[in-house]
């Protein structure tokens, strides 16, 4: 638990304006190093009010794009970086999960800016949206708790490779 405590995760944050390759019309985003569950096609900044900005995946836009990101677990070596372009760590993971990934010799000082689900990030990247039901579905928990045969949960997404592990997720078990 102490290591929640500490205060190093956070990036050095360095206060840097898009304006530094920046045209006075529009801006480029480019998502290098997208998560497989991301379609920058889906992504519209008009709907947000800025109509100036495209979000692209094309690496050849390397150099000419304002801004990149990289998606934590979906890149293994980095570009060369263009002087005074902005990089973007990007990850919705906590900062104890990402620590060991973003904390090498290689990532050090390369990210300008991060984007998580903190608000305190230079971009806040949302992890849900709740949403008020209009009809509340009727269940019977109880009758559908005693009706399992086995009462086991499993939440796997942050389990290793390890053969353990995988050996714990061979095993059958009911989904609900």
């Amino acid at each position: 638990m102490d290591d929640l405590k500490r205060t190093d995760f956070h990036i050095i944050k360095k206060q840097q304006s898009l304006g530094a390759n920046a045209s006075e019309t529009s801006f480029t985003i480019l998502f290098y190093a997208t998560p497989v569950w991301f379609t920058p096609k889906s992504f519209d900044f008009d709907k947000y009010g800025y109509r100036n900005c495209k979000l692209t995946e094309d690496k050849q836009l390397l150099s000419t794009s304002e801004a990149v990101i990289f998606h934590h677990t979906s890149f293994s070596a980095l570009p060369e970086k263009p002087n005074d372009q902005v990089w973007i760590f990007a990850t919705l993971e906590s900062p104890y999960l990402t620590y060991k990934r973003f904390k090498t010799h290689t990532l050090e000082r390369k990210f300008s800016w991060t984007m998580t689900y903190r608000k305190d990030s230079e971009g806040f990247s949302l992890y849900i949206i709740l949403k008020k039901r209009l009809h509340i579905p009727v269940k019977n928990y109880t009758s559908i708790y005693m009706n399992k045969t086995k009462k086991h949960c499993l939440d796997r997404e942050q389990l290793s490779n390890s053969i353990k592990s995988r050996s714990l997720c061979e095993r059958t078990i009911e989904i609900y």
